[in-house]
Order: structure tokens, then C-alpha cells, then sequence
């Protein structure tokens, strides 16, 4: 076996056993807890270990071989102990989670049913394989034009004017939205980590994030926050290689203990500046900050990344934020309306919620400029008129306007007969503020289907029911929806009335 480096190695948090391994003038020697043993005594692994890839491939992708084994060096193996020597131990961690018992049970084939698996963290092969040292400067100096390191201030492009409180949550989007208040109560605790959130143009990310953001410096002001998009990363970071001060701007972003990066998607077939995220991120998660990250896609499918980085993003939590739905965009249209005193006419206010389904930023574009030429002008807008502006800001939401299906018109009077029947209850009764659990689940059902079935707006619906409040008539609706896919009964009576009612 040829001669190792001097060096030093220490094991992850998890591991049992403390081991190193030291060399030189020829001479090996590995320190075990209770003896030492010499160069003679250790076996060449190399031969075992490719076995062990090869036996691994028939389990494993070609993608987490390549990020997560390949890079694995066996340093010895004596007295039924394999040593691995890893980059780093978050790398450590991961592999026994996730791929522990397998790679066990392979090693345990090729060097013996009593082989125990060791890592050994070697610091000085971090080193080698990412873009710049690992030890960090002390104290870190923020480059010009960066802020400098102070607790509760934020470094990046934070806005303000999200918060969590105003986020709109429904049954479509409240996975990510819960995720996200985890964290911004419990920062410190790194459940979900990295947290990504994927979905299109205007899906709400940045609301989450920048408000999570928020929430997190107005409750611990002890908290260094870093919130930044790929573009400044980019750009930031080929700047600071090229003026020979990559050693500080790694420090600054590596001193944070939430760190948000928006739009990673746009860091595709960019080799260099992914290695150095990889490093960026890999030393957040190791050292326990929380790191959050938004794409346009799911891991998974971004294209043209490094593996490693990709399989960094997959150990966390990722979470799908899809579309609104209209009982989303109808309020947050009412909310906008109220707070700067504007009417429309309820059929306006459908038109809206119906043409501008997959981008809140549209939609909050043309809710600017109505306001705006109702504020200026002194006159309210028509149906027509806002048609105008649709078509000006967003020509194609108005051709799939006119391809979607009209609702079907059905009477409220009719469904809610319909309800009555079908759960025996009175229409009288569901029309009423009864607070009984069999005439409360025939409501809220009615309510629902009302949602669904006709082309009446949210407050229409309300006041066939004791002139129920819009918002609540949102959440009969939403609670419904949740309870569809795991309630067969409740889901058979839903078929069951859809069907009397559309035949």
C-alpha cells in the first residue's frame, strides 16, 4: 500500500469508534481507542472496494453512484473495520441515512459478515475537490459595497411588504405554506433542510420565502439572514473570482443561519458557480443553518446541474406549489379592492379570477393599473373596460378565457333541494345557521357544490345561506376538498349529486 499523507481525520457526530491515520518516512501507523497497529498490519482494500461499486450498481442509479460513491476513498481495512474516507460528514450522515443498510450489506459480502463500515472526514480533501479553502477567515471581512456582519441585519434584497399573515393559503398550496411557518417559527431546529420550493412564474414563491424572511428577523432579531436570487449569486460570485476575493464572499454567506436563494434554475450549465453553491450550501447544512432555495422545477429536473448539488437539494424537503385556484385569486382580488376603497362589479370580479389562472404577478399587474385609473381618473371601470386591460397586459388570457368551459348554470335553489334530499334534511334548514353536525356537513357540501357547479360569485353564494361571510363560504369550500381524498363516503354522496344535478 503506498504511503498516506500526514494528516489529521475525525469522524461524524454519529460515529462510534474515534480512528486516524497518520504517515511518514514510510511509515503508517493508524490510532485506533484501543491499540495501534502498523503498515504490515493494514490490507489493500482497493480491489474489495471496486467489487463493492460493482455490486452496488445493480441497486443503485448511475446518478447517486456517481455523486455519492465514486467520490468515497477505502483507506484500509483491518481487524474487520473498513475505512471510507469522506469530503465531509455532512456526506457521512447522508449515506447512512439514506443508503446505510445497502451499503452495508454489500461490504459485509465482499469483506466478511463481522466488517464494520468507518468513516473517516478529511478535511484536507474538502479542500481539493471544492473552489476555495475551508477554513474560513477570522473575523470575516465583508467586500466593498456588502454590509457589514451585524445580528438582525439582512443581507441581499429583502421585501418587505411580504408576510406570512397576508399569504393566501388553500388546499392546493397550504403544504408549502405550513413548511414554511415551520421554519419561521423554529429556525434553529433545520427539519426540512435544505427546503425547496418549485412551481412557475408566479406560483407565489417569493411571498413565501421574503415573508418567511420577515418573520424570522422580527421574531429573532439574533438571526443572519441572507436572502439573494441566482442572478446576484452569479454575478456576485464570478465578480469576487475575479478580483481575488471569493475567500470573503464565501465567508459572508457561510456566516449565515438562514439563508434564502431564489431562482436556482438560472444557475444552469454555470460549472463553476455551482461548485462553489455546492460549497456555499454543504457548510450551511453541516454547520445547522437553515438553508431555503425556490425553482422553477423540481429538483430532479433541473437541467444541466452537477449531480452532487442536485443530490444536496433532494436531502431536505422539496414541496410543489402549483397554481392558484379561483377561490385564491376572487380573494385576494376582494382583499386588494377593500384596502384602497375600489368597487367592481361581481361579474368583473369572475372575469378576472377565471382569465388569469397560472400568474399572480399578472394578475397583480392589472389589479395595480385598474386601481390606478379608478384612484386618477375619478371613474369606476366596466366589465368591458377591464376586458381592454386584460387583453393590453395579457392578450392570451383572454383566448383561454373564451376556450374554458362555462359553468354550467344551475340554480342555487336547485342544489341546495338537491343536498336536502339526498341527506334527508330540510332546504330550510341548510339555508339556516343550525349548528348540528348532519345539517353543518349537508351545508358545507351545498356550499361547495354552489362553488363548483355555478357561475354565482362567493358573496352570491353566501347570501342564499343566512348571508354567509365570502371568506367562509372559502373555507366550506376548502374543507371539503381536503377531506375528499381520504373520505370514500364522503367523496361517493359528492359524485352522487354532481351527477343527479348535471344529468
Amino acid at each position: 500500500m503506498s504511503e498516506l499523507p500526514a494528516t489529521s481525520m475525525e469522524f461524524p457526530a454519529q460515529s462510534t469508534r474515534k480512528s486516524s491515520y497518520t504517515g511518514s518516512a514510510g511509515t503508517l501507523k493508524i490510532v485506533t481507542d484501543n491499540h495501534v497497529l502498523v503498515k504490515s498490519q493494514v490490507e489493500n482494500t482497493s480491489d474489495g472496494w471496486q467489487e463493492c461499486l460493482n455490486r452496488l450498481r445493480l441497486h443503485l442509479s448511475d446518478q447517486v453512484l456517481e455523486s455519492w460513491f465514486f467520490p468515497l476513498k477505502p483507506v484500509f481495512h483491518i481487524e474487520n473495520m473498513l475505512f471510507l474516507q469522506v469530503s465531509s460528514a455532512f456526506v457521512a450522515e447522508w449515506l447512512e441515512e439514506h443508503h446505510g443498510d445497502l451499503l452495508e450489506q454489500v461490504v459485509k459480502q465482499v469483506f466478511g459478515t463481522e466488517t464494520t463500515i468507518e468513516f473517516l472526514v478529511d478535511s484536507e480533501s474538502v479542500d481539493a475537490e471544492l473552489p476555495q479553502p475551508l477554513k474560513e477567515p477570522d473575523p470575516p471581512l465583508a467586500p466593498p459595497g456588502i454590509p457589514s456582519d451585524k445580528p438582525s441585519e439582512v443581507y441581499g434584497d429583502l421585501n418587505h411588504s411580504f408576510c406570512l399573515e397576508g399569504y393566501i393559503s388553500s388546499s392546493q398550496n397550504n403544504f408549502a405554506y405550513k413548511a414554511v411557518c415551520h421554519i419561521s417559527r423554529n429556525p434553529d431546529l433545520c427539519d426540512y433542510n435544505p427546503l425547496v420550493i418549485y412551481g412557475g412564474t408566479g406560483a407565489g414563491k417569493s411571498h413565501l420565502v421574503h415573508g418567511l424572511a420577515n418573520q424570522v428577523r422580527k421574531s429573532r432579531p439574533d438571526i443572519r439572514i441572507g436572502v439573494i436570487d441566482a442572478q446576484k449569486f452569479l454575478h456576485d460570485y464570478i465578480e469576487a473570482l475575479q478580483e481575488s476575493k471569493l475567500t470573503r464572499y464565501n465567508a459572508l454567506l457561510t456566516s449565515r443561519d438562514l439563508l434564502i436563494v431564489e431562482d436556482i434554475q438560472i444557475l444552469s450549465n454555470k460549472t463553476k458557480s455551482q461548485e462553489g453553491l455546492l460549497y456555499i450550501l454543504s457548510r450551511l447544512v453541516n454547520k445547522g443553518a437553515q438553508v431555503v432555495l425556490t425553482s422553477n422545477v423540481a429538483p430532479g429536473h433541473l437541467h444541466k446541474f452537477n449531480p452532487r448539488l442536485v443530490s444536496l437539494f433532494q436531502t431536505g424537503l422539496s414541496v410543489d406549489l402549483p397554481p392558484s385556484d379561483v377561490a385564491v385569486r376572487e380573494t385576494l382580488i376582494r382583499r386588494q379592492l377593500r384596502e384602497h376603497h375600489i368597487f367592481l362589479e361581481e361579474e368583473t370580479i369572475r372575469f378576472l379570477a377565471d382569465t388569469l389562472g397560472d400568474n399572480l404577478h399578472q394578475l397583480q399587474a392589472i389589479l395595480t393599473r385598474i386601481v390606478a385609473q379608478i384612484s386618477l381618473t375619478g371613474r369606476g371601470v366596466s366589465l368591458r373596460d377591464v376586458k381592454r386591460i386584460v387583453e393590453d397586459f395579457y392578450p392570451q388570457g383572454m383566448e383561454m378565457y373564451s376556450a374554458l368551459p362555462q359553468r354550467r348554470s344551475l340554480e342555487i335553489d336547485d342544489i341546495i333541494r338537491s343536498v336536502g334530499e339526498y341527506f334527508d334534511v330540510q332546504p330550510a334548514m341548510i339555508k339556516g345557521i343550525s349548528r348540528k353536525k348532519r345539517i353543518a356537513h349537508a351545508r358545507k357540501i351545498a356550499v361547495f357544490l354552489c362553488r363548483e357547479l355555478t357561475n354565482e360569485s362567493l358573496s352570491a353564494i353566501g347570501s342564499y345561506f343566512s348571508n354567509l361571510h365570502h371568506s367562509t363560504v372559502i373555507y366550506s369550500c376548502k374543507k371539503i376538498e381536503e377531506l375528499l381524498p381520504d373520505n370514500p363516503k364522503l367523496r361517493q354522496a359528492v359524485n352522487d349529486l354532481k351527477t343527479l344535478l348535471l344529468s
